[in-house]
């Protein structure tokens, strides 16, 4: 991410811990209630919400919303699910997606706390970006995996 667009301006579903991977210049807590929060304002927003059921829909209805209505580039981390709407909504609006060649291990600053191993994912993930640099993010993140477009 940082090697696509440097350090994005918001992480609207993040915490202080996983911002110390991110930097991003502001993000919303938990506390903060990130679908309450205006993310027009941010040019370049990181999304790598929690992967709860329920959660991902109105997380990608959010991001829908916010595109049609403002000049913002995205980038959206999840577990690859063609079965779900909410995937299928990302997929539909997205400017190009990436299918990782690896499961990613995600931070869980818990985890770290207790002094534990990080979890791996047991399962594939997708990058979709949103924006108008689909060039730049084939050349960023095919390293990463297959990066493909919806036409």
């Amino acid at each position: 991410m940082h090697k696509f667009y440097g350090f994005p301006s918001l992480d609207p579903f993040s915490c202080e811990s996983a911002n110390q991977a991110v930097k991003a210049e502001k993000i919303f807590t938990v506390d903060d209630d990130g679908f309450a929060q205006d993310w027009s304002e941010y040019p370049t927003i990181w999304l790598n919400p929690p992967y709860s059921a329920g959660f991902l829909e109105p997380v990608v209805d959010k991001l829908i919303f916010t595109l049609d209505s403002a000049a913002i580039e995205a980038l959206l981390l999840v577990n690859t699910d063609h079965s779900t709407k909410w995937y299928k909504k990302a997929l539909r609006r997205c400017d190009r997606f990436c299918l990782s060649e690896a499961r990613l291990a995600f931070f869980s600053p818990q985890r770290a706390k207790e002094g534990k191993k990080q979890n791996a994912n047991n399962r594939p993930q997708t990058l979709f970006y949103f924006g108008q640099n689909p060039t730049k993010f084939k050349e960023v993140f095919e390293v990463w995996g297959m990066v493909c477009r919806v036409d």
